[in-house]
Order: C-alpha cells, then sequence, then structure tokens
C-alpha cells in the first residue's frame, strides 16, 4: 500500500462556461446589512460581495439584482417603487431609476467605507462613513459633494427629516446636527462613549440612537438633551432602530433580539425572533408589516407589528463542513452543529435525516452507492456512522479517542478515515472494524481520497 503524505494541494476550476446560483439557503445566504421597505410588499435588502435583493410580494419570493460590484453594500434606501440608492466600501455608491433592475455606481470622490444613506426626495440625500464622512448631493446622486463634519469618528447612520434638519450618530457617542442641510454640523452631548450604530427621527424634535452595551438614547428637543433608557435587554449591541410614529418602535441587535415599545421606549418588550444570528437592519411600512436581516442571510418578516415573527429563509443555516453527491439527484450535507441533510433532486431541496446534539458537528461524509454511506466527525470517542438505507437510520462504530476529519470507501467494504495527530485508521469490513495505521506524522490530517485498495493520498 502506498500513503502519501500531501502537505498543500491546488484545486483548478474551468469557469468558461460555469454559473454558480444559490440552492442553500434561499434566497441566498451572504450576510445582510441594510433592508428598506416603501410599502407593504416592496422591498430590497443588501449585504456582503454586492449581495442586492428585492422582493414584491411581502418577502414570500426574493429576486436578486445585478448590482454590478463585489464590494460589500452597507445601507439601501428608496424614496419610492423606481428610485433608490446604496452605498457601501471602498466609497461605493449605486443608484437605480427602475427599481433595480439596473444599478449605476456614481462617482462618490471618496474611497471611504460608506455605512449609511438617506434620501429626504427625489434630488437630496446624505451618505456617511470613514473618520467623519459625509458626502450630499443635490441631482439625485449622480454627484456628490464632500461635507465638513469637524470629526474623524466613524458616521454609522444618518438621518434627515427634512432638507434642512438631519442627525448623524457614531462612534465614540458622536451625534451630530445640522440645521441647514448639512453646510454645517454641530456637535450634540450623548452622554456616552459607546459607538451609535443608528439613530432615527419620527419629526424634528423626537428621536432615538442606539447602539454597543445595550445603549438607546432619546430626545424629545432635537437633540439638545439625550438621556438613556432601559430596555433589559441582554444583548450587547443593538444595532438598528425604527419609530413609526412617537410611541411606537422597534430595535434589533446581536443575539437575534427584537425588542418593541409602545410608548416611546419608556418601556420595552422583547419579542421572540426565533433566530439564532445576529440582526444587523430593521424596517416597517406600518404599524403591521416589519422585515429584520441579518447575518447569514437571516430574514425575518412580522404582519402582526411583531407579535409573531416568521423566517423567510428556507433551509437550513448551520455551517456546512461537507457535500457530497452520489450522482446528479441525490447527496447529502453535514452541519457543524450535529446535522445530516439530504437532498434527492439536485439540491433544490434539502431534509435534515439526522440531528444529534450529543454530535460534536460533523466534519466529513461519503457514500459508496444511493444506500451505503459514513459521516465522521465530533461523533463521541472517535465514533463513524454508517447507514445502510440512504441515512434513514445510522448506526455508531467505535474507533479511538481521536477526533475524524476525512473519510473515503474504495468499494463497500474498504475504507479510510483520517484525523488529528497523525491519526489514519482502516477498515476491511464495511466500517465495522477499524485499524490503526502509522502515519509518521503528529500533524492534522484533513483529507483522505484513495484511487484504488492500494493507492491513495492524505494531507
Amino acid at each position: 500500500m502506498k500513503i502519501f503524505i500531501v502537505l498543500f494541494c491546488s484545486i483548478i476550476f474551468s469557469t468558461a462556461n460555469a454559473q454558480w446560483f444559490w440552492q442553500n439557503p434561499l434566497p441566498q445566504g451572504n450576510d445582510l446589512y441594510s433592508v428598506k421597505f416603501i410599502d407593504s410588499n416592496t422591498g430590497w435588502m443588501v449585504g456582503i460581495l454586492g449581495t442586492i435583493c428585492k422582493t414584491s410580494n411581502g418577502g414570500f419570493t426574493w429576486e436578486k439584482q445585478n448590482s454590478g460590484t463585489n464590494d460589500m453594500i452597507r445601507s439601501v434606501t428608496f424614496i419610492n417603487e423606481n428610485l433608490g440608492w446604496a452605498c457601501g466600501k471602498n466609497g461605493t455608491i449605486l443608484r437605480t431609476s427602475n427599481g433595480g433592475l439596473n444599478w449605476t455606481a456614481q462617482n462618490s470622490g471618496t474611497s471611504e467605507e460608506l455605512f449609511s444613506i438617506f434620501f429626504t426626495d427625489e434630488n437630496t440625500g446624505w451618505t456617511s462613513g470613514s473618520f467623519g464622512t459625509i458626502l450630499k448631493s443635490n441631482d439625485s446622486g449622480i454627484n456628490w459633494e464632500t461635507q465638513l463634519t469637524g470629526t474623524d469618528e466613524w458616521l454609522l447612520s444618518v438621518h434627515f427629516e427634512n432638507s434642512d434638519i438631519g442627525w448623524s450618530a457614531g462612534s465614540s457617542g458622536t451625534i451630530l446636527f445640522s440645521n441647514d442641510g448639512g453646510f454645517t454640523w454641530i456637535p450634540q452631548t450623548s452622554g456616552t462613549n459607546e459607538a451609535l450604530y443608528s439613530v432615527n427621527f419620527v419629526n424634528s424634535v423626537v428621536g432615538w440612537a442606539v447602539g454597543s452595551n445595550r445603549i438607546i438614547l432619546k430626545t424629545t428637543n432635537g437633540g439638545v438633551n439625550w438621556f438613556s433608557q432601559i430596555s433589559g435587554s441582554t444583548a450587547f449591541i443593538l444595532s438598528s432602530a425604527q419609530f413609526i410614529d412617537i410611541n411606537t418602535g422597534w430595535i434589533v441587535g446581536a443575539d437575534s433580539i427584537i425588542l418593541f415599545t409602545t410608548d416611546g421606549g419608556n418601556n420595552w418588550q422583547q419579542q421572540s425572533s426565533g433566530a439564532d444570528w445576529p440582526l444587523f437592519s430593521i424596517s416597517f411600512s406600518d404599524v403591521n408589516n416589519g422585515t429584520a436581516v441579518g447575518f447569514l442571510g437571516t430574514i425575518l418578516r412580522t404582519t402582526n407589528g411583531g407579535l409573531n415573527w416568521v423566517s423567510q429563509q428556507s433551509e437550513n443555516t448551520d455551517w456546512l463542513n461537507s457535500i457530497y453527491f452520489i450522482d446528479l439527484n441525490t447527496g447529502w450535507a453535514t452541519t457543524m452543529f450535529s446535522k445530516i441533510l439530504k437532498t434527492t433532486n439536485g439540491g433544490t431541496s434539502w431534509q435534515e435525516i439526522y440531528n444529534d446534539p450529543l454530535v460534536g458537528g460533523f466534519e466529513d461524509i461519503f457514500f459508496i452507492n444511493q444506500n451505503t454511506g459514513w459521516a465522521c466527525g465530533g461523533v463521541p470517542n472517535g465514533g463513524i456512522l454508517k447507514t445502510e438505507d440512504g441515512g434513514t437510520t445510522w448506526t455508531q462504530h467505535q474507533i479511538n479517542n481521536s477526533y475524524l476529519n476525512s473519510i473515503y470507501f474504495s468499494n463497500s467494504t474498504t475504507g479510510w478515515a483520517v484525523g488529528e495527530f497523525g491519526t489514519i485508521v482502516k477498515s476491511a469490513d464495511g466500517g465495522i472494524n477499524w485499524g490503526n495505521q502509522s502515519s509518521g506524522t503528529n500533524e492534522r490530517l484533513v483529507s483522505v481520497y484513495f484511487t484504488d485498495i492500494n493507492n491513495g493520498e492524505v494531507n
């Protein structure tokens, strides 16, 4: 038998005709940083890798739009069903006049990261970013001019009530105020040094700012004075706030938290999101219809003011560690959270077929045919799971105390698994019994492959 220890490997893909599209989760799995709805049906969300998606039916389905960039998009805003803007990393500003069918890059004149964008009408808008950056446009976002803010703090949110009155908030408790469209910016005393991620006003005097260390600030005089509100939140970071009137508002943040108030923030109650990941943005079009988005493409929707939140992201959102297809239709995937998934339609849909909380996550899965397969990883005491019915039932076979990272069978009886500290084990009876083999190394082994029962490689 020949076993080669490979220290590195390279994979070359032919991309001449390659086209990749999301299968799981749907509509996609990139982090989402901002969401904006203009009514109960029509909305957009944006995120990393230039992600922009649109819905016209309240989020039941989402269509991916071509942003023309791979840069992270931090914020999106629309003033009607056609005209909208987005901003993000490397000074990116995008504009659409047809609801996102086409997005056009605008010359921002800066390479700073832009975190927030806000328009009060078809022509007048602002964007804020790193190192005190605020830009203004008077011609619908085609041209942008730098405004002097007098600060080097990162300005993470900008909000205007009209063409004159607006605020920007950011790092170190920074809050700036303008009453002349941003020609001059006046520092306001927030009373905190915490980062403020979101600022939201319902009129020219009543507004809120939220941020790190559970901070919630409110003003009733346009920011002349800011005072703290106590939510009882266990989430350290509060990312986004939206109020639809002086009484009714929501806040989202870390730990999938959603906070809700009906008395202007004097009292807050936590709504059950049913999600597992941080939420970064929230948008309500009215008192009932709202959407929150976040990490790994999380999308939550309510039609009753948050009494119930429903995930609009289908299938599994766990980290996938391994995937294996036996033909064009039938495949299996493993997660780092103890699950095995199966598809019989080429990945269009996936079914959870195994979930054991005692398993510390699966690293690899391999099938020799449609019925017989094995899985390894965090199975207690270095075990390997085997199925002979396509994954409907699994049997554990004990190996040793080593954590196994990869498994491969050259036929229905002969297979190998590799893992930590140079571990290599072999089975000659279909995975029921396993024997140790000497690798000659104590390094971590993460992959095994054999061309026949004698010749193979591990790395």
